[in-house]
């Protein structure tokens, strides 16, 4: 299982905006209800709200992956989102979040999201790979470095 599969480069995000965590959030909703019309945005924002009252997806590092099952997908899939300018998060290291892997599948595929969701947390492990991410210029870059960081992990 490769993140190639679940991502294309009309999901990745260079300059995505917000003032705090709901507003990111939101936006990221917005971002994917347009793609896939089949979600229900209401469900899905309060799915990913309510994960995030629970224990915050900001890993550190400047990186958050919030994760949802929601029904109206097909597939599992990726949005990616650089935020220049930083968002608090309530990261485990306080850092603010200036990529977001947000992580999408239907209810019933928990065990490939979960595979995902791992492989996910190893390519954001790379300390070279964020700060690559984070100086690229478009989408096609970004895309090019999560296909190339997780080709380096091996299934």
């Amino acid at each position: 299982m490769r993140l190639r599969d679940h991502i294309d480069q009309s999901l990745i995000f260079v300059d995505l905006r917000a003032a705090d965590k709901a507003e990111l959030l939101e936006e990221l909703v917005r971002r994917a209800s347009s793609r896939f019309p089949g979600i229900d945005s209401a469900d899905l924002l309060r799915r990913l709200s309510e994960r995030e009252r629970q224990v915050s997806t900001g890993v550190g590092k400047g990186i958050a992956i919030p994760h949802t099952a929601v029904a109206g997908l097909e597939r599992t899939v990726c949005l990616l989102a650089r935020v220049p300018d930083g968002v608090a998060f309530d990261s485990i290291d306080l850092a603010p979040v200036r990529f977001v892997f947000l992580l999408l599948s239907p209810p019933n595929t928990i065990g490939q999201h979960l595979k995902l969701l791992a492989r996910i947390s190893r390519v954001v492990g790379s300390d070279a790979f964020v700060k690559a991410v984070l100086r690229a210029e478009n989408p096609r870059e970004i895309y090019d470095l999560v296909v190339e960081e997780d080709a380096r992990h091996v299934d």
